[in-house]
């Protein structure tokens, strides 16, 4: 070595270490001048442009630099993270390598090549290279964080907690490890100490964007929308790019039912990174709630396409075209994303539901689907109670609601004055709501419950918890394979005696619940094999509506104005398959001059309203027949039976609550005998309010009664006049029998329990 170049080195090595950056750069350039391949000069300049973040020059350097002295393992471990730094996995990944392969003992370089197993998602390989860096270099702080991400990616929550702990007990003002902590607590459904963690991170780096991003996502598991949306607006202040936050924060503001914001953010998240699956599929999701739904199809489409292996994306696209009235394709989509992720449960549940819809299911295949829900459920579950805080004997019964909604929905108009009534009851009412939105009708129900508990954003496993400890002895589900369901949760049998009523009409599938609530007609003792529930039958009917609070008159009879009749359905259109759409233009074919009044929201979109007046044309009904309308006001709705004459009700799913308000507001309908327990509503409605003679055995019958009855103007007018009293004095609005019934049958249940357990003590004993 030139005497000159070695001074110079070992001046740039004093400049280095004093920490004159700029001088100590001018020295071993100095010395490169002499030797243009001095591998000290070209190593140390290949550092000094990584502390600069000059990568290319740093790899560049340290090429040269190794080539002169390919025996130092040091020269390798930095080269490898230059190459890291430009995303050159592969030469980074032969640098960390070929630094091991010198050096057996350096830990930095089993670091280095742990954090690329890490990138590239090989897990188990990450978890040996971290170990071996802490096998030769025991308090190596960033061994340990990357250990416990390596960890968490594994599934392995809490050896990742204890990893952290570790990097904390050597580091504990490090914002990156409190965050990647909180991750982990969040995985393990310890979401409180999550926020915990996040807010440390915070603290020490109060710009540290991921925290306010990952706190975001923890508040709005526990439904608190409106601190979640505050965390993700303070991540978008910091990093008005993140394309993540954006989508998520869409969600929170579609929670929150702000959806023109939700759009906008989704929008922003797509702007920012145009090949973002998960905004697409979000932004279909709030396009469907807004109704718009060709667009909402469109985003689906786009996120599939950007992403074939997604999921969500394929049951969002099934939502969609349950809604458009598809229920085959809609069952396909739901399909494929069961395919590629099996453990969907909300997915299973609406394949299962929509299945109702569709034309050829029949009750065992439902059946069978269900079953299959249930067994997932089960495998899914953490743990399941076999033993409970209830007293045993009780002069009470304590006795908890699961729904998400309770609010002006179907479940809460069928609900409301049952949940009054047994306020004076020898029952104590828990409400566990999973439903974001509440309004008036929740804030009349909410005095009735001794406690209201709301579990969006619990864990299955942590609602279960909530609810064990309120030492229950009967949980009542009311939303079975409908949106908002908990049924999962009711796999962990947090009460003794678990029973589904009411939001769905047939079985759960799920093992742990015990009964399903029906009655004589609903569910006849033939049906018996529909269900993998025990069937507990109510005296009169299963269900009991709470009549409505606005105050509209019965009108006249239109067809006395009209001079002719108009026939009406205001189901959702999801109801009216193929096979409706024919006997009714079969009806519209044989009653000269009569129209058919459908209103829905689905036919707020085009493409919906054209495709149904299309299938009527086929059939020889002209547009001019049909009057389509979308949605409207709850007043506006109930008004507008004071257009319809006769009610034709869909089949083999029929009305529920819009069949009951048509009958309050004097509109008689058609039904169709059915086969199943959602397809026995309407015949059980039309027994209850007197219309017995309206019930049709088939296609051909239910023309001839709607040709019939359109030709008696008189009795069609007379009945008009007394058909919401004479409902509201049937069974079917008389809420005082209804809760007693109600109440008896818990008490019969528990009674039966009780004598079961009796039974089973003394067959031990003997």
């Amino acid at each position: 070595m030139h005497p000159d170049v070695h001074r110079i080195i070992q001046r740039g090595m004093a400049l280095l270490t004093a920490g004159d950056i700029q001088a100590a750069e001018a020295q071993f350039k100095k010395a490169l001048r002499i030797n243009p391949e001095h591998c000290d000069a070209l190593h140390s300049l290949g550092l000094i442009a990584l502390y600069k973040q000059n990568f290319p020059a740093a790899v560049d350097h340290l090429i040269r630099a190794v080539k002169n002295n390919p025996g130092d393992f040091r020269i390798f471990t930095n080269l490898c993270v230059a190459q890291l730094k430009l995303g050159a996995m592969d030469a980074a990944f032969a640098s960390a390598s070929r630094a091991i392969l010198l050096n057996p003992d350096c830990a930095e370089a089993y670091l280095n090549r742990g954090y690329i197993h890490l990138c590239c998602s090989r897990f188990s390989d990450a978890l040996r290279d971290f170990d071996s860096a802490l096998k030769f270099k025991e308090n190596y702080e960033d061994a340990h964080l990357n250990r416990g991400i390596s960890l968490h990616k594994l599934g392995r929550f809490e050896d990742a907690l204890a990893a952290y702990g570790e990097a904390l007990s050597l580091n504990p003002q490090r914002a990156e490890t409190y965050d990647n902590l909180g991750q982990s607590l969040a995985s393990l459904d310890r979401l409180d100490e999550a926020i915990s963690n996040y807010n440390r991170a915070i603290e020490l780096q109060p710009t540290h964007v991921v925290g306010y991003y990952n706190r975001g996502n923890a508040l709005q598991e526990l439904g608190r929308l409106t601190e979640a949306l505050d965390s993700y607006d303070a991540a978008l202040r910091l990093n008005p790019h993140f394309a993540q936050a954006c989508s998520n924060r869409a969600n929170v503001l579609q929670g929150l039912r702000r959806l023109s914001e939700a759009l906008d953010s989704c929008d922003r998240a797509i702007a920012l990174n145009p090949n973002f699956p998960e905004a697409h599929s979000n932004r279909a999701n709030i396009l469907r709630e807004l109704g718009r739904l060709d667009d909402a199809l469109t985003s689906c489409n786009r996120a599939i396409e950007l992403d074939p292996a997604f999921a969500p994306a394929y049951s969002n696209r099934g939502d969609v075209l349950s809604e458009l009235g598809q229920a085959s394709q809609s069952e396909a989509s739901y399909r494929s994303a069961l395919s590629i992720n099996p453990r969907l449960t909300h997915t299973l549940s609406n394949l299962i539901f929509n299945l109702n819809y569709a034309e050829q299911s029949t009750a065992l295949s439902i059946r069978s689907e269900a079953e299959r829900f249930g067994r997932l459920a089960s495998a899914m579950r953490k743990r399941c109670y076999d033993e409970w805080r209830c007293e045993t004997s009780p002069s009470r019964l304590r006795v908890g609601f699961v729904s998400g909604d309770l609010r002006s929905h179907p479940v809460g108009f069928f609900t409301e004055e049952l949940f009054r009534n047994l306020g004076d009851s020898s029952l104590d009412l828990f409400a566990y709501s999973n439903g974001e939105a509440e309004d008036d009708l929740t804030e009349r129900i909410k005095p009735c419950f001794r406690k209201w508990k709301q579990i969006i954003g619990y864990s299955d496993n942590k609602a279960s918890e909530h609810i064990y400890n309120d030492s229950l002895h009967i949980l009542v589900d009311l939303s079975g394979h409908t949106g908002a369901n908990r049924l999962p949760l009711f796999a962990y049998r947090p009460a003794p005696i678990q029973i589904s009523w009411l939001g769905y009409c047939g079985t759960t599938g799920v093992e742990e619940i015990d009964y399903v609530l029906g009655d004589s007609v609903v569910t006849p003792e033939n049906d018996r094999d529909h269900f993998c529930e025990t069937i507990w039958r109510l005296p009169e009917t299963y269900w009991c509506y709470s009549h409505p609070k606005e105050q509209i008159e019965t009108g006249p009879l239109p067809a006395l104005e009209n001079e002719a009749i108009t026939f009406g359905c205001f189901n959702n259109l999801r109801k009216v398959n193929g096979r409706v759409i024919s006997v009714w233009a079969d009806i519209l074919n044989s009653v000269p001059g009569s129209r058919l009044f459908l209103k829905s929201r689905q036919l707020e979109t085009l493409s919906v309203a054209n495709a149904l007046k299309q299938s009527f044309l086929d059939r020889g009904v002209s547009s001019e027949r049909l009057i389509l309308e979308g949605h409207s006001s709850r007043e506006d709705y109930l008004r507008a039976y004071n257009r319809v004459d006769i009610a034709l009700d869909t089949f083999p799913y029929p009305g529920g609550a819009t069949t009951l308000e048509g009958l309050w507001m004097g509109a008689p309908f058609i039904t169709m005998k059915g086969d199943r327990f959602y397809s026995h509503n309407g015949e059980a409605i039309a027994r209850h309010a007197g219309l017995s003679r309206w019930i049709a055995a088939d296609d051909r019958e239910y023309v001839q009664k709607a040709r019939e009855f359109s030709s008696q103007l008189g009795e069609l007018a007379r009945l008009r006049q007394v058909l919401r009293q004479q409902t509201l004095n049937s069974p079917l609005f008389d809420a005082g029998r209804f809760s007693m019934h109600f109440e008896q049958a818990l008490w019969g249940m528990w009674e039966r329990r009780t004598q079961d357990k009796s039974r089973s003590r003394a067959r031990t004993l003997s």
